[in-house]
């Protein structure tokens, strides 16, 4: 503790100097870079100061490159003199680029500007310096131009070149120089705007937020890097930890936007990384409260985080690599994004870690990264609009289903309704009960209700089979029967051959599938209709031909569907559009097959299912 003592009063209680000789000429640029003198007092403003001892250093330079301030910490003024023959200079500056960490700038003991602050110590470490030169303050010969620094780092010193030069153009530049990222900036924050509208109108798309949120806080990251920082914010220190803040939040933002895009689980490291993420985040809200020099926490946590970004790099690459295969629709556009993104991200880590100096390049790259990357939630976007476009028709063939199912049930009524009043008549007119229309009527009622129920046992998987010992040739028979009785069609439109056989089998589900088999082809013809049945390597067949027109290829994949019918809507034959629908889920729950094959002038149904099969009771 006493040793920190004693350096924090070397610190402050000393001083070090530098000198150069530069002629200006009016109308013209000054380069004041190359040699000064440093010295130490206490006070070194005044242009009567002699500093005719003083030692030498080198503009621009860094504290740590020069032996003798290897190990300085604390402040050093540097002088230059320049001889001015002729007319005092009108709109000129002292542009002295970036400064660690904190300056001021006098000019023939006056002062002319300061970044940071001595008296609060406070610092400013990205804005660039340029100051106003007053012509009331020049004078004619030599001229001092003297500045005070207070670093704490071997970064400490000047980095750039020293100009006198015209301040306007000067000024302009320097903005100039940041439009670029300044543009890039924006297009971030617009980008953002626009996928956090598509997040509010699609809640559930997660990704979209992630994304907003990644897109807007790279936005105000760069654009707090520019000339506009303390245009945004009043205090250099504060927008110095918010900038980091944002900068931390970066790696997590987007691995949350790739899981949520791809729908996975997120691992225990990335759960990890956002843990150490969030410290970050909190370290740079803290590092504030400490007094100066704040620069070496700051320093701490980038240093922090470049490990923590190679880790999250890593993690994303594996996320990617791991899922590339099965969803590369997906991730085709991110793999392009980051192939651009990488060389920039190691060539802004090296400049970091003071590998080598050169202008950042994540501002750009990240331009061309979230051009992808938009592309790829753009085709997102057009999926979901697309499936919601199918989806709206699904609902439109579905309400035209209903309708069609209720137009079917209520012709399957009227067709009983119909027979039922026929019967009436024949009994007033004197015909016998048994063989009026009224036991084809109430049959017809009764296999209606029958059918109905069966249809939702077997759709919803309720329907138990039941092994009963039966004579096919008998089951078969009194199946046609009731198919003839319930059309009131005669027998002698019907060709039939069962073999005569005892089988062990579900006796109901069998006379249902062929009932509605004869039944479709003695209404939907007007010719003869052919039913064979045999048994041949442990199947049962059924065929059953008819001489009707034949059905197109696209409605004999239809036909077996529920509430789909060969007819139009104006047809006079009753149907409800469930017979061979019930018949596909039969021969689907004993498992065999139907099929249909149609030709011209004739339509033959096959319905095959075998002897012994696992399921049932």
């Amino acid at each position: 503790m006493r040793s920190w003592l004693a350096l924090a009063f070397f610190c402050l209680s000393h001083a070090v100097y530098a000198e150069c000789d530069r002629e200006w000429v009016p109308g013209n640029s000054l380069d004041l870079s190359g040699s000064w003198k440093y010295a130490q007092a206490g006070e070194a403003s005044s242009p009567e100061l002699d500093d005719s001892g003083w030692k030498r250093t080198s503009v621009p330079g860094l504290w740590g490159k020069n032996p003798a301030l290897a190990n300085y910490r604390g402040e050093l003024w540097m002088r230059c003199h320049v001889t001015l023959n002729g007319e005092k200079p009108e709109n000129v500056a002292l542009n002295l680029g970036l400064v660690e960490d904190m300056d001021e700038a006098y000019f023939n003991g006056n002062l002319v500007g300061r970044t940071g602050s001595f008296a609060r110590n406070t610092v400013d470490i990205e804005t660039e310096r340029l100051y106003a030169l007053p012509a009331a303050l020049w004078r004619e010969g030599d001229n001092v131009i003297a500045v005070r620094i207070r670093g704490s780092s071997t970064e400490s010193g000047i980095h750039d070149q020293v100009r006198i030069e015209n301040e306007q153009l000067a000024a302009r530049r320097n903005f100039l120089k940041n439009v670029p990222a300044i543009v890039c900036s924006v297009l971030y924050i617009l980008t953002s705007g626009f996928f956090l509208l598509f997040y509010v109108f699609f809640r559930h798309r997660y990704e979209h937020m992630f994304f907003a949120l990644f897109s807007a806080f790279l936005g105000f990251y760069h654009l707090i890097r520019t000339n506009l920082r303390l245009d945004i914010f009043t205090s250099f220190e504060f927008s110095y930890q918010v900038e980091l803040a944002l900068l931390f939040c970066l790696p997590g933002l987007f691995i949350n936007y790739l899981i949520y895009l791809l729908k996975l689980k997120r691992p225990p490291i990335v759960w990890a990384l956002m843990g150490f993420s969030l410290i970050l985040v909190i370290g740079a809200l803290l590092s504030g409260a400490g007094k100066w020099p704040i620069k070496q926490a700051w320093q701490i946590l980038i240093l922090a985080n470049l490990a923590g970004l190679a880790a999250s790099m890593i993690v994303i690459l594996w996320i990617v690599g791991k899922n590339y295969k099965e969803r590369r629709e997906e991730l085709r556009y991110i793999v392009y994004g980051f192939l651009v993104l990488t060389p920039a991200v190691l060539h802004d880590m090296l400049v970091t870690l003071k590998v080598y100096e050169a202008p950042r390049a994540t501002v750009y790259a990240f331009l061309l990264f979230l051009g992808f990357i938009s592309l790829q939630l753009s085709d997102s976007i057009l999926d979901l609009y697309r499936n919601m476009k199918h989806q709206e028709n699904d609902l439109k063939l579905l309400e035209k289903k209903k309708t069609t199912s209720i137009l079917n049930v209520s012709s399957e009524f009227k067709a009983i309704s119909e027979q039922f009043e026929a019967g009436v008549k024949e009994l007033r007119a004197g015909k016998d009960p048994e063989s009026s229309q009224l036991t084809g009527a109430s049959l017809h009622l009764e296999k209606f209700v029958h059918d109905s129920r069966l249809l939702h046992m077997l759709e919803e998987g309720e329907y138990s089979i039941r092994r009963i010992r039966f004579n096919l040739r008998k089951l078969c028979e009194d199946t046609v029967q009731e198919a003839l009785s319930v059309t009131g069609q005669s027998k002698k439109r019907l060709q039939m051959e069962f073999p005569d056989a005892e089988i062990l089998a579900d006796p109901d589900l069998l006379s249902t599938a062929l009932y509605h088999l004869i039944e479709n082809g003695l209404l939907y013809t007007k010719g003869r209709v052919e039913a064979v049945g045999e048994m041949q390597g442990g199947m049962v067949h059924f065929a059953v031909r008819d001489e009707g027109p034949g059905l197109n290829p696209e409605m004999q994949k239809q036909v077996f569907l529920k509430f789909e019918r060969a007819v139009d809507e104006n047809s006079d034959i009753p149907g409800s559009g469930i017979g061979l629908a019930i018949v596909s889920l039969i021969a689907e729950r004993l498992g065999g097959k139907v099929s249909l094959e149609g030709g011209g002038f004739f339509s033959t149904y096959r319905f095959q299912f075998p002897l012994s099969w696992e399921g049932g009771a």
